[in-house]
């Protein structure tokens, strides 16, 4: 029976997609029969006229199925990316990694995705060369886009609905992304968006309701990994604010946003999320030997942090941020347990001295 499953599985996607071009009509770039995967990966080598390669392979598929998997466009130097690209061939998946271009005039045509408006759902850019900008207007013609994934990009601002006319976009991952701005309402047009990833990220400059998100009848993940700082001097603290559905902030490993060089969760900022629902939650891993964080501990807020824990796995409500209070400022949480320590030890030193005098 299981093989027969597998068969069955096989023999459709075969239907699915076109068979591979002959070799000759795809030099430089390679087809994989089994995958029937499409890749030109070349050792930052140039390819003059991809559009022309495209047309030859569209011309001679006369069976009417000109629908591949992927297409991966890896280290090539290419004058430009020109309109309708793909000429009639369709693509699930694309993928452009470190593209240079010999052109440095109109690199990128808006139309350049024209005929994948129905077939694109993954694109993946690694935009070395590339500025977001330049190819935004591409990106918001693929109708039928579900996953995003834009890496390595310097001084990337995200303005207010950047990427907009994308009804069926669901993730988002920015990834090793030095963002300079996001703007009011950056992602507030992607209706169907439920992860949003930032992973890796620096951030500079973030403005109020950068992250407000409309009504969905889902809920939305923001994912962050510092491992670069969040600035807060320059992160708007109502930068959550606006959101109308239930947003989950989730760390996968410690935060570290910085407060006078504390890493903390500043408090202006994540409370004006929390505030907004009581659906909206955080699920984080903090310092807990850090009193800026001892709003986190407050009963008030108890039901939308559970998951959250200190760096070393142990529950918040056991840990130093109990023995904070409003006098105690963070650059001083790390000595509350040396502080402790010495205490009772002059206190057993003074009790020991006065038995010695009795006796």
């Amino acid at each position: 029976m299981l093989f027969i499953i597998i068969f069955v599985t096989l023999f459709q996607y075969g239907l699915m997609f076109a068979n591979c071009p002959d070799i000759g009509d795809i030099q430089p770039c390679s087809c994989d029969k089994d995958s029937k995967n499409i890749t030109c990966k070349l050792n930052n080598e140039e390819i003059p006229d991809l559009k022309a390669m495209f047309a030859t392979i569209d011309s001679k598929i006369v069976d009417g199925n000109k629908n591949f998997p992927s297409f991966s466009l890896i280290n090539v130097k290419l004058p430009k990316l020109p309109e309708k690209l793909f000429s009639g061939l369709k693509f699930d998946q694309v993928n452009l990694v470190g593209i240079t271009f010999t052109d440095n005039t109109n690199r990128i045509d808006p139309k350049v995705f024209d005929g994948q408006q129905d077939s694109v759902k993954q694109l993946k850019l690694v935009l070395n060369d590339i500025t977001v900008d330049e190819i935004k207007s591409a990106i918001n013609n693929l109708q039928s886009l579900e996953t995003l994934h834009i890496y390595d990009v310097k001084q990337l601002n995200l303005q207010e609905n950047t990427f907009e006319n994308l009804p069926k976009l669901t993730n988002v991952y920015l990834e090793n992304v030095e963002i300079q701005t996001i703007k009011e309402n950056a992602f507030k047009s992607l209706d169907a968006l439920q992860l949003l990833s930032m992973r890796t990220c620096s951030f500079n400059k973030v403005s109020a309701r950068a992250f407000a998100l409309g009504q969905a009848n889902h809920d939305t993940t923001i994912e962050f990994n510092f491992n670069k700082k969040f600035n807060v001097p320059n992160i708007d603290d109502k930068c959550f604010d606006k959101i109308e559905r239930s947003v989950t902030i989730l760390y996968e490993n410690q935060l570290s946003v910085v407060s006078n060089t504390h890493p903390i969760l500043d408090e202006n900022i994540f409370t004006t999320l929390l505030k907004q629902s009581k659906e909206n939650k955080i699920v984080a891993k903090i310092d807990c030997n850090n009193c800026g964080n001892m709003w986190l501990i407050n009963e008030q807020w108890k039901s939308q942090i559970d998951g959250t824990v200190c760096t070393d796995g142990n529950t918040i409500y056991k840990s130093y941020l109990r023995l904070c209070d409003q006098t105690t400022t963070p650059s001083n949480a790390f000595n509350i347990k040396s502080n402790n320590l010495f205490v009772s030890i002059i206190f057993a030193f003074s009790l020991f001295f006065y038995l010695s005098l009795i006796h």
